[in-house]
């Protein structure tokens, strides 16, 4: 049975992105540059059952092949290293968690009709405390 994350989608739209940017330490133009960029996400399984996600950020590619309850090693875009466990709830729901070494994120990707949310919170650092609630949402690409 072929999930219903498997696909090529392209942002729509990002909430919350460029407060919690600013709070975990990227500069202004990182920022805009993000806000104003073409990004596009493409799922995919691999033939041992793994997944496959490559994000593209106008011409950057950012790709990771995880399985299920795995964790593997990753990058934010600020430059910190941190440790992602992703779960299969159900075809339409993975839960997520994001680990490095001063703060902790756990979020939730869900599809349906009208494509993917992403939403995540929960980040504590070792400055400040932020609880925020960033939203993303893509849909299919044509």
């Amino acid at each position: 049975i072929m999930s219903p994350f498997i696909g090529n989608w392209q942002r729509e739209k990002t909430t919350k992105l460029p407060e919690i940017m600013k709070r975990l330490g990227a500069g202004e133009d990182m920022i805009k540059h993000l806000e104003n960029a073409d990004v596009k996400l493409s799922i995919s399984m691999e033939e041992d059952g793994k997944i496959r996600m490559c994000q593209t950020i106008n011409t950057a590619k950012f790709e990771h092949t995880f399985a299920f309850g795995k964790e593997f090693d990753d990058f934010t875009l600020t430059g910190r290293m941190f440790k992602v466990v992703i779960r299969k709830e159900s075809d339409c729901l993975w839960p997520y968690e994001a680990k490095g070494k001063d703060y902790k994120v756990s979020g939730l990707m869900k599809v349906g009709s009208s494509g993917i949310n992403a939403e995540y919170g929960d980040s504590r650092t070792k400055h400040h405390e932020l609880e925020h609630h960033v939203s993303l949402h893509w849909q299919l690409a044509a």
